[in-house]
This record gives structure tokens, C-alpha cells and sequence, in this order.
């Protein structure tokens, strides 16, 4: 009966770290916006939108006649109204291989910013630079503003320490077995 225990126990084992790896490997190719939030928002002004509590990006993820800051709320992404943090996980999500609308592929020269009339809320400039458009409410004027935000995925270092502890796990796990 151990054998078989064992056996039964070494497959649990194997299908556990299968699993953690397929994760992993799901939130390292993840779209990205560099914006982070909490997961529960204790402000109760009844507005709509979340606040950004971090930005993780460099000048050219941007692309706005005014920018994004830290305690500015996000109203939308992608035309879907934001209301919580799983809204925005929801649509963060929802680009994970989105489909390009309509007329929006364009040539690697255009700004979005430049053209954003005329434009879907996704876009693709180039081969591989994908755009996606953000409405947002400046913290000190509530005035309600539109940007274009790179669609990436997450930044290594943010990854670095998650490897490091499935690393470390992982031996653990292979010791007590």
C-alpha cells in the first residue's frame, strides 16, 4: 500500500508544479498598462473610477496632451467603463490577444495622441506596438481627460522575485519529498 501511496502522492506532486509553472508563465505574458492600484478602494466619493496609486512608466508608454499621475481616477480602458479593480482586470485581461478594430492598424510613424478622433480604442502601430486608449479624472481639477497607454507586458524586474520564490519553493518541495 506505501508504494502505491507514494506513487499516487509523487503525481499530486508533479500536477501541483505543472500547474504553478502554466501560472506563471500566464502572468509573465500578461497585458500590461504600468499603472497599479489597490485592490479595494477605501475612498468613499461615490465617483466612478479607481485611483492610481503607482505608475510603472517610462515617457514613452504615454501618449496624452496631459498626463497621467499618480491619484488621477481611471474612468475607462478601451471604452469600458472602470468601476473597481476587477473592472480593470477584466479589461486588462480582455486585450490579451484582442482583436484589432477596424481601422485601427497603423503606420509605425503615427502618433495616436495626433489622430485619436478618428481612431478605436485599440490600435497597432507597426507590426508589434499596441495602443490602448484611457479615459481618466485629473485628482485636482476632476477635469475628465483621454491618453493612449502601451499595451506590455509586465517589466522583468516585477517577475524577478516571483522566480526567485517559486525557485526557492520548489526546493523546499523537492526536500520534503
Amino acid at each position: 500500500m506505501g508504494g502505491r501511496r507514494r506513487h499516487v502522492l509523487t503525481v499530486l506532486g508533479m500536477m501541483t508544479v505543472g500547474y504553478a509553472v502554466l501560472v506563471l508563465g500566464f502572468v509573465a505574458t500578461s497585458p500590461d498598462l504600468g499603472l497599479r492600484f489597490l485592490f479595494i478602494e477605501s475612498d468613499s466619493d461615490g465617483q466612478a473610477g479607481i485611483t492610481v496609486r503607482d505608475l510603472w512608466l517610462k515617457p514613452a508608454d504615454y501618449k496624452g496632451r496631459v498626463d497621467l499621475e499618480r491619484g488621477d481616477s481611471v474612468l475607462s480602458v478601451r471604452g469600458m467603463p472602470i468601476r473597481s479593480f476587477l473592472d480593470f482586470t477584466v479589461e486588462l485581461h480582455g486585450l490579451y490577444n484582442a482583436p484589432i478594430p477596424p481601422g485601427g492598424q497603423l503606420d509605425p510613424w503615427v502618433v495616436p495622441k495626433d489622430v485619436a478622433s478618428a481612431l478605436p480604442p485599440l490600435v497597432q502601430v507597426g507590426d508589434n506596438d499596441r495602443w490602448v486608449k484611457v479615459r481618466f479624472r485629473k485628482q485636482e481639477t476632476a477635469v475628465v481627460h483621454a491618453g493612449w497607454l502601451r499595451v506590455q507586458s509586465l517589466p522583468f524586474r516585477d517577475m524577478l522575485l516571483t522566480f526567485v520564490w517559486f525557485l526557492a519553493e520548489l526546493l523546499i518541495f523537492s526536500v520534503g519529498a
